[in-house]
């Protein structure tokens, strides 16, 4: 299934000025000329930590040490609280044994590593389209129940931050109190089997070979690559260091004048109506 962000094509993100008082350095970052005389931070510490806080310790600890390991440099990505009112035009995507998905608006949008990196001073990007998770009954949600979370922060904070699955923070349901992870959307093609009833039979046409169909308007390598990961034998499918590797070629290759022309059918995006058995849910 080849996914597309809505946000891949972004403006270039204003930029905040920079004002600064007396040669003193900040207590957060050690580096940053003081703008704030009170809390005796920098521009970048000041905004990074305004106390947007979820009153879980839990989720402030967790949060906070993000926000130090990014001003300190020890780290390259930062996790946010956001208040749920930054959110517009929510709507419901689907549901699952431990979680709702929404599509929803960010008014203030992620801050842009880059840009606030090389400007010391926060830069976001507006209007920026997530994914908002919420985590069923996790109003009071535990360290260990976070580990999903801190395992992606872990990845992305070493550089890796070019893997789809992103995550920008967490907010939290105002009338439940349930968490909830916000990440970037990523508007996809048709679910595979729509038109399937989802039962036993369905189970034995896959083991006999049944495979959801192919889009044939896609980068060159990347129909074999599929094939290639729904052989039926587990052991000749590719790794993935090789999906890695696949996918890197196919960027470069679509970085140029003949990239891939996008070309709109019936047969290809999402449809409105499935079968009514085609169950996308956990389920015993």
């Amino acid at each position: 299934m080849l996914m597309m962000s809505d946000n891949m094509s972004l403006n270039r993100p204003a930029r905040t000025a920079i004002f600064s008082k007396g040669e003193i350095k900040c207590k957060e970052c050690k580096k940053g000329k003081i703008i704030d005389e009170n809390y005796e931070t920098c521009q970048l510490c000041y905004e990074i930590f305004k106390p947007n806080l979820s009153r879980n310790k839990v989720i402030d600890d967790f949060i906070r040490n993000t926000r130090v390991n990014f001003v300190t440099g020890s780290k390259r990505w930062i996790l946010e609280f956001v208040p749920h009112d930054q959110f517009k035009n929510i709507e419901f995507i689907a549901e699952g044994g431990f979680s709702k998905i929404y599509k929803a608006i960010w008014v203030d949008g992620p801050i842009d590593l880059y840009y606030t990196s090389c400007n010391n001073t926060i830069v976001r990007n507006n209007n920026y389209t997530v994914v908002l998770k919420k985590l069923n009954n996790s109003k009071n949600i535990t360290s260990k129940e976070l580990n999903e979370f801190k395992v992606y922060y872990q990845i992305l904070s070493n550089g890796n931050n070019h893997s789809v699955s992103k995550y920008f923070g967490i907010t939290q349901d105002p009338i439940t109190k349930d968490m909830i992870i916000i990440m970037p959307y990523y508007s996809s093609g048709r679910r595979p089997f729509w038109e399937e009833i989802h039962d036993i039979e369905l189970i034995i046409k896959i083991c006999d070979g049944l495979r959801p169909p192919i889009v044939t308007n896609a980068p060159e390598g990347y129909i074999e690559l599929m094939k290639g990961c729904w052989h039926s034998d587990p052991a000749k499918r590719p790794t993935v260091d090789n999906i890695f590797g696949e996918i890197d070629k196919m960027w470069v290759n679509e970085n140029n004048p003949n990239q891939t022309k996008i070309i709109e059918s019936s047969d290809i995006g999402p449809v409105t109506i499935n079968n009514p058995d085609a169950i996308y849910k956990s389920r015993l």
